[in-house]
């Protein structure tokens, strides 16, 4: 309340506190005037006659101008009594009716500081035409404001599409992006698990991520994995509730003022002309009443909208955050008329209006009850329509669009391969089990500080960006495949051997390589090829077999066989010293633990890297196990048993062929069984194997050369003057040569 207002209240509250003492105060002394006027009459009549005698003529003498002589004494005495009892009776009679009506409390209304109280001043102000012009003009801005504040506030494009839509927008996406295999980050999880984890290193759907972390927020769950959790705080719906009661008290308050003041207003007397003097009103006319009585109704009309508009609008916010900011701005709505006036309203009028005296009505005990029972009913009513129809279906929305986003399995991802209209899938770490660093966040943490110009350990750098693409979509069979050496990299980096073989280039090439192959198993840095060597057999060692192939069996024939292969690490190089060993072995290998090693491995590769999960009562599951017995029974020999032993059950490829991308070819430990070592084509029953050596061939043999050939006499002096490449010397000396594979591919 303004200073200048407060001293107007004041003044005004000083005249009336003055003008209502005056009134009661002549109230007061008019009942004591006739209860001294009763008690008078009783002390006469209780005094002795002679001095009731001299009292009567000294009303007499004082009574000059009477016309005839004086009453008798017996005229007297009866007289006086009478009158002064209906006095007492009179004066006990205003007593309790004064009474009375103290027990019935007076509510002063007062008129508010707005500018819907323009209509009761307009024509007494005494301002100016320009004032009352903008006064009216901005009255109907006032109305306009409020009303198109509704409008806006109940219209669909500010309501927005319903929550429950989220539903069908939360399934499209669960079952397209959420899953995508372009969507895996670094540390390889799925799209889906970052985004119901709340992972705040998140770049795309971070429009899913919100809407979930305002859903916990609102139904207190505390992590990605809560559902119907029937002990949750909720306290979005809590907290949504009391503001939509917050709401309710603006309005209720407004509909009570609006209320009050038609009911002080009816008070007054309705006649042709207007009473309006200092403030107060005597009189009203019936057309300033009807236009005030309109007006108040419009009021109440844009409340009740407002009243609607607020709850949907408060029942629709996910956010927790948002809501009580969203029921104070609701109640600047509701003041804008009460700001026009403050701020706009020209001050002749603002005066006026400001003077305008409260005016009185009574409360009745039974009035009160009546009035706060229908309050609270109606309170209670709007508060519960609003938790069943709107917060309470809300809350229920958002555990279908929780279960929609994060129920079920997260930690997978697929893609779509068009040409053979099949779908692949990968499984992806958990959110919660991904602790330390990947290799590519090790690699990028270990670069930052580093020099420009010093080479990194773990980033294999190109020169331009076809060439990055391109080896960034490298496959690991053309990296082993053009693999230069196959040593162990230990001696270059850990024990700082120097390689005569190995030029300047190939170190800082291989670098990354090498140092990569113990972050990826979680090794430490210094760890030499020995110390990892258990790791040689396991499925994720591929870069390991790579840098470390001599101590992991690459180039050994006679090693554990799964894995052995390009695609799983094992370069080129070593493939090719483990087909041509320069001591050959053409015998089956034992039947020791090694062969026993790799059938009893069998079934876990054929589920892990072929993807066929063994039900050993089905057909197939009890073939193999027959299969796995006869193997560990009879060893190398079992491949020659029958022609169904002889391949793979699944992928129906020979065994001693290998299996393409996992297991390199038993040829290589079952020569004999395999065929390597027939003395001719055509007692072959099939081609020889791929990983048969060349020199186990029966026809493996210098024939020698019966006349020298350009004075050349034996083999060892044409491998010695480097003659083995002209195909005369060639065929004439297979084995010094070493070229016995010639028969295979005559085979």
């Amino acid at each position: 309340m303004s200073a200048s207002k407060l001293e107007k209240n004041i003044a005004n509250l000083e005249r009336r506190m003055r003008e209502e003492f005056k009134a009661e105060l002549a109230q007061g002394l008019k009942v004591q005037s006739i209860r001294l006027d009763a008690f008078e009459a009783q002390l006469q009549r209780l005094q002795p006659r002679p001095a009731l005698l001299q009292d009567v003529n000294q009303d007499e003498e004082s009574n000059k101008g009477r016309a005839q002589g004086e009453p008798e004494q017996s005229d007297l005495v009866p007289v006086v009594p009478v009158v002064r009892e209906a006095w007492a009776e009179d004066a006990a009679a205003q007593e309790v009716a004064v009474t009375s009506a103290e027990t019935d409390p007076m509510e002063p209304v007062a008129f508010l500081e707005t500018s819907w109280n323009l209509v009761l001043v307009l024509g007494y102000t005494g301002a100016g035409w320009c004032d009352v012009v903008i006064a009216c003009l901005l009255f109907l801005a006032s109305v306009a404001t409020q009303a198109f504040f509704s409008w806006i506030l109940l219209s669909p494009e500010f309501q927005g599409d319903p929550f429950s839509l989220q539903i069908e927008i939360a399934t499209a996406w669960r079952r397209s992006v959420a899953h995508d295999s372009m969507h895996v980050d670094l540390a390889q999880t799925s799209l889906i698990s970052r985004v119901c984890n709340d992972d705040g290193a998140l770049i795309l759907s971070t429009d899913q991520a919100s809407l979930i972390r305002q859903i916990n927020s609102f139904l207190g769950y505390q992590k990605s994995t809560d559902f119907d959790q029937e002990d949750a705080s909720r306290t979005g719906v809590l907290l949504a509730m009391l503001c939509i009661l917050l709401w309710c008290l603006y309005i209720s308050n407004e509909f009570r003022t609006i209320w009050l003041s038609l009911e002080a207003v009816a008070q007054l007397p309705l006649k042709r002309r207007t009473d309006f003097h200092d403030g107060r009103f005597k009189a009203m006319s019936w057309p300033r009443f009807c236009a005030y009585f309109l007006l108040r109704l419009l009021r109440a009309a844009i409340s009740g909208a407002l009243l609607y508009a607020g709850i949907l609008w408060l029942g629709a916010t996910t956010s927790i955050s948002d809501l009580i900011v969203n029921a104070v701005a609701l109640g600047a709505v509701l003041s804008v008329d009460e700001m026009v006036f403050a701020a706009l309203m020209p001050k002749k009028l603002q005066i006026k209006i400001q003077d305008l005296e409260a005016i009185k009505i009574r409360y009745s005990r039974c009035r009160s009850q009546v009035e706060a029972v229908c309050i609270m009913l109606a309170l209670g009513g709007v508060l519960a329509w609003s938790y069943v129809y709107i917060v309470n279906p809300l809350a229920q929305d958002m555990e279908t669009v929780k279960r929609a986003y994060c129920f079920g399995n997260q930690d997978f991802v697929v893609g779509m391969n068009e040409d053979i209209q099949l779908v692949f899938g990968i499984r992806t770490i958990p959110h919660a089990n991904v602790s330390g660093r990947t290799l590519s966040q090790l690699a990028v943490e270990n670069y930052i500080y580093q020099e420009p110009s010093m080479p990194a350990d773990y980033i294999s750098f190109q020169s331009d960006v076809q060439r990055f693409d391109r080896m960034v979509l490298q496959t690991m069979e053309e990296s082993a495949t053009g693999f230069a050496y196959c040593k162990d990299l230990d001696t270059l980096y850990i024990l700082d051997q120097p390689d005569e073989e190995i030029v300047n280039e190939f170190v800082d090439l291989y670098r990354p390589y090498f140092w990569s192959a113990a972050a990826v198993l979680n090794e430490p840095r210094n760890s030499t090829c020995l110390d990892m060597v258990s790791h040689c057999n396991d499925a994720e060692a591929r870069m390991l077999r790579q840098v470390c192939g001599v101590t992991c069996g690459c180039a050994d024939p006679r090693s554990y066989p799964v894995y052995k292969v390009p695609h799983k690490g094992c370069s080129r190089n070593c493939l090719s010293n483990a087909a041509s060993p320069e001591q050959p072995i053409c015998e089956d290998i034992e039947n020791g633990a090694m062969w026993k090693q790799f059938w009893d491995g069998y079934p876990t590769v054929l589920s892990s890297e072929i993807g066929v999960m063994l039900d050993y009562n089905s057909t197939l599951g009890q073939w193999v196990l027959q299969l796995i017995g006869a193997m560990q029974e009879f060893g190398c020999a079992a491949l020659a048993f029958h022609p169904e032993l002889a391949k793979e059950p699944v992928t129906q490829q020979r065994w001693c062929d290998g299996i393409d991308e996992v297991i390199a070819p038993l040829a290589r430990i079952c020569p004999e069984s395999c065929g390597c070592t027939n003395a001719s084509h055509a007692s072959h029953i099939a081609p020889s194997p791929n990983g048969c050596n060349p020199e186990c061939h029966a026809l493996c043999r210098d024939a020698g050369l019966s006349t020298p050939i350009q004075n050349v006499s034996t083999c060892s002096e044409a491998k010695a003057f480097g003659l083995c490449t002209i195909d005369e010397f060639k065929y004439k000396c297979l084995r010094t040569c070493k070229a016995c594979h010639v028969l295979l591919d005559d085979d």
